[in-house]
């Protein structure tokens, strides 16, 4: 503050804002789509980015945009649907921390990848232990309250 007898008001929400931030969020969206949708790729181009995504959705699993995908670009990507929702099941799996759980279902479905990589197969067993290990903990110390 410079001068004398100045004050300063704040308002930490317990008043609406008479700044409106919503607008210009609006406007930054408009922009930003109109701007997206003026880039118009070389065919060769958008052949190689639309491969590029299928190939990343069938990476993480995501089988129902990867057929909508398909749709929408007439791509010919093949992948089999049920392998895509297995794999999805697992990320999934890891995810959550539920691996002491499901440790067996993973072994079922990728037992080459756990039989191939005995590091990978040691690492998910850790981690299961390591869950199992938090489960006890939250366990004892629910029960001492």
């Amino acid at each position: 503050m410079q001068a004398s007898n100045e004050v300063v008001q704040t308002n930490f929400g317990q008043r609406p804002f008479l700044y409106d931030i919503q607008k210009d969020f609006e406007k930054v969206r408009a922009f930003t789509r109109k701007s997206f949708n003026s880039i118009r790729l070389p065919p060769e181009k958008a052949l190689w980015m639309n491969e590029a995504v299928a190939h990343w959705l069938s990476h993480l699993g995501y089988s129902d945009t990867m057929g909508a995908f398909q749709k929408i670009t007439n791509i010919d990507f093949v992948y089999n649907h049920d392998s895509l929702k297995r794999r999805r099941k697992v990320m999934d799996i890891i995810k959550d921390g539920k691996i002491s759980e499901n440790l067996e279902y993973i072994g079922q479905e990728y037992d080459f990848v756990l039989n191939t990589n005995k590091h990978l197969h040691l690492l998910l067993k850790v981690q299961a232990f390591i869950e199992d290990i938090l489960l006890v903990a939250k366990v004892n110390l629910f029960f001492t309250f």
